[in-house]
C-alpha cells in the first residue's frame, strides 16, 4: 500500500484515494466494496493470515475475491499465486502465465533488480532483497501507468521506496543491524523476512513471537519455519509464545526475559531480526534496543 500512495502523489491530475481492505471473516471485503465501488482493484496474494476463522485457503480465496462485488473497473492480481492464477483479470508475476512479467532478476544483500518490458525494457531496482516484493512491484507499475504517470517516474519512486515503520525496516546500530519487522506476522511474511535474512552475511539473532488467528492450523504453519531456519547459517533463533514451542530454538516465556539475555550478549556485527503478531508486543525490544544505544 506504500508503493501505491507513493505513486498517487507523482500525479495531481486524479482526486485519486488509496485503500487498502483488510479481512478476517467471510463477507467483509463484498461490504468494503460495495461502499467504495473502486475503480481498480488489487489483490497481492492468499495467505495463511486469519485462517483460523475459515476452513482452509480455498475460503479465504473465496473471501478476497468478494472485492470484486463493488468493482467499477479493472482487478488485477498475483498471476504466481496458486488461486489468483485461475481468475480472469490482468495479472502480474515471474511466470510466463502473466501480463505483465519480471525477468533477469539478480538479488544482492541490499538490492533487487530485475527487467520488464513495458513499450521496451526497463530496469527495476527495489532496496529490499527479497523476490517476493516483485509481483506487488510489478502491480504498482500497472496501476502508474493505467493513471498516466511517466514510467521513468514509477521506476524512481520504486527505487527510493522506504518500507513503513516496524516492517522489515534495517536500522544501523552503533555496532550491529537491528532489522524491525515486528508489526505483524503470518506464515507468509516470516518466510519472506527469513528468506531476506539469508543474504545477509553476518552472524544472526533471530527473535519470532507466535502467528496469531491461525486456529487449528497453528501447530502446521510454526512447524513448517522450522524447515527455511534450517536453510540459515550462523544463527541463534528466540522464541516466545504459545506456538512458537513447535520451533527448535531458545524458547523465553517472557519479553522481559528476552531483554535480560540480549543485554548479556555481545552484538557486535551482528544480524537481530525481531518478528511475530502485534500482539506478542515484540516491538518493545525493538524499542528497548534503540533506547540503549
Amino acid at each position: 500500500i506504500g508503493i501505491f500512495n507513493t505513486l498517487k502523489e507523482l500525479d495531481s491530475s486524479y482526486d485519486l484515494c488509496v485503500l487498502e481492505m483488510g479481512m478476517n471473516h467471510k463477507g467483509e471485503l463484498s461490504k468494503l466494496s460495495k461502499m467504495t465501488n473502486p475503480i481498480k482493484a488489487f489483490i497481492t496474494n492468499v495467505g495463511s493470515a486469519h485462517i483460523g476463522n475459515f476452513k482452509n485457503k480455498k475460503e479465504i480465496f473465496k473471501a478476497k475475491k468478494e472485492i470484486i462485488d463493488g468493482l467499477k473497473g479493472e482487478l488485477i492480481v498475483n498471476g504466481d499465486d496458486k488461486y489468483l492464477k485461475k481468475i480472469n483479470c490482468f495479472k502480474c508475476g515471474l511466470n510466463l502465465n502473466n501480463d505483465l512479467i519480471a525477468y533477469h532478476i539478480k538479488l544482492f544483500q541490499n538490492l533487487m533488480c530485475f527487467n520488464v518490458y513495458v513499450d521496451r525494457e526497463y530496469l527495476v531496482n527495489f532496496k529490499i532483497s527479497s523476490i517476493e516484493y516483485i509481483p506487488i512491484i510489478l502491480e504498482a507499475i500497472k496501476c502508474g501507468l493505467d493513471f498516466k504517470i511517466e514510467i521513468d517516474d514509477i521506476l524512481d519512486t520504486i527505487g527510493n521506496f522506504k518500507m513503513i515503520d516496524h516492517r522489515l525496516n534495517q536500522i544501523c546500530m552503533n555496532n550491529y543491524t537491528l532489522i524491525d519487522d515486528s508489526y505483524n506476522a503470518s506464515y507468509e511474511s516470516i518466510r519472506c523476512g527469513l528468506n531476506y535474512l539469508k543474504r545477509i552475511n553476518k552472524d544472526k539473532i533471530i527473535i519470532l513471537g507466535d502467528m496469531l488467528e491461525l486456529g487449528k492450523y497453528s501447530k502446521k504453519y510454526h512447524k513448517k519455519i522450522n524447515k527455511i531456519l534450517n536453510s540459515i547459517d550462523r544463527k541463534i533463533v528466540i522464541t516466545i509464545g504459545n506456538y512458537t514451542k513447535y520451533i527448535h530454538s531458545s524458547h523465553f516465556n517472557t519479553i522481559d526475559d528476552i531483554i535480560i539475555y540480549l543485554d548479556s550478549l555481545n552484538l557486535d556485527d551482528k544480524c537481530i531480526y525481531i518478528k511475530g503478531s502485534h500482539k506478542m508486543e515484540l516491538n518493545r525490544i525493538v524499542n528497548h534496543l534503540k533506547n540503549t544505544v
